[in-house]
């Protein structure tokens, strides 16, 4: 009875596990970012920083271990990017990337664009997104569930623009707004 009792428990496991879709979330990813079946790791590298207007722009590259990967470059005023990779959202059978980026704790907001590689180039199939307002980090699993798919649909939240906010960086009369991307 008993070992009856623990093979249902390890079926359910087997079933739950297959029906999750897997995303992986950090500096360094792992997914089939072009759809030739064969798993790439895609690594988020610190380039350099230059003095833009009273700021600093810093420059990242995500690079791929395969080489028909090209790279994604990214200029940005953020300090902290996370790689997230959201599965196939779009059906091309291909894992696509989100980049989150958050400029420094105390900045009351951070954006997020997800992008799919197809003839041979990145392109965006959500541009820079406001995805939460506040002081307080998302967490990883906030993160990966920014954007979603369901069934024919990419589905995600941003804010009205322009972002409002008192002078001490409080958000304020600013809506969450639900998105949908139909797919053919």
């Amino acid at each position: 009875m008993k070992l009856k009792y623990s093979f249902y428990i390890l079926i359910f496991f087997v079933i739950v596990g297959c029906n999750k879709e897997n995303k992986t979330i950090g500096t360094q990813i792992e997914g089939d970012f072009n759809g030739d079946g064969k798993i790439e790791i895609a690594v988020l590298k610190y380039l350099d920083a230059n003095k833009y207007s009273n700021s600093l722009l810093f420059k990242y590259s995500v690079n791929f271990t395969d080489i028909n990967i090209q790279p994604i470059l990214i200029e940005t005023t953020y300090r902290k990017l996370q790689l997230i990779n959201e599965g196939d959202l779009n059906g091309d059978n291909a894992d696509d990337i989100s980049i989150s980026y958050e400029i420094h704790p105390t900045v009351p907001f951070s954006t997020m664009e997800t992008r799919s590689f197809s003839n041979n180039r990145w392109n965006f199939i959500i541009d820079h997104i406001t995805i939460h307002l506040g002081f307080e980090t998302l967490s990883l699993e906030q993160l990966q569930d920014v954007v979603t798919k369901k069934e024919k649909s990419i589905i995600y939240y941003t804010y009205d623009d322009p972002l409002e906010f008192e002078d001490n960086f409080i958000p304020k009369n600013n809506n969450k707004k639900f998105k949908e991307i139909k797919l053919e």
